[in-house]
């Protein structure tokens, strides 16, 4: 293994076990090294009979599910041209890397929820930044 290349980052979560993406740091833009689970479901998908319901919480996977690519993204454009998925409830989870020792607490992290849902785009636009 190289210095610019870091292994994936495993975590826990109430679900099941996650395997994700490490991010090399890059000293041209100061971002430094991170973890990146993508596509991380954090309900039901909201079709049939839990469609205008409360969300209800994702089932429990077996093993360890791979958080490295992109989700759907949620169903946009107009009535004529629809893209993406009614499947699609689904977090991109960025985080400091997640190597500590064992007594350490683990350090915060960008979670982020689109704001506005009327809007065209999706949660790939993300660009992880520094913070002091």
């Amino acid at each position: 293994m190289t210095s610019d290349q870091c292994p994936a980052p495993r975590v826990r979560i109430e679900s099941g076990e996650l395997l994700g993406l490490c991010r090399a740091a890059n000293p041209q833009t100061g971002i430094p090294q991170y973890a990146a689970f993508l596509g991380v479901p954090y309900a039901k998908p909201p079709l049939g009979e839990l469609r205008f319901k409360a969300p209800r919480p994702v089932e429990q996977w077996p093993g360890v599910r791979e958080a490295v690519r992109f989700d759907q993204r949620c169903i946009q454009g107009s009535a004529e041209a629809q893209s993406g998925s009614e499947d699609c409830l689904h977090a991109n989870v960025y985080s400091p890397w997640l190597q500590r020792p064992q007594n350490e607490v683990l350090r915060r992290c960008v979670l982020k929820l689109d704001p506005n849902p009327n809007l065209v785009n999706s949660m790939r636009e993300i660009v992880p930044h520094t913070t002091t």
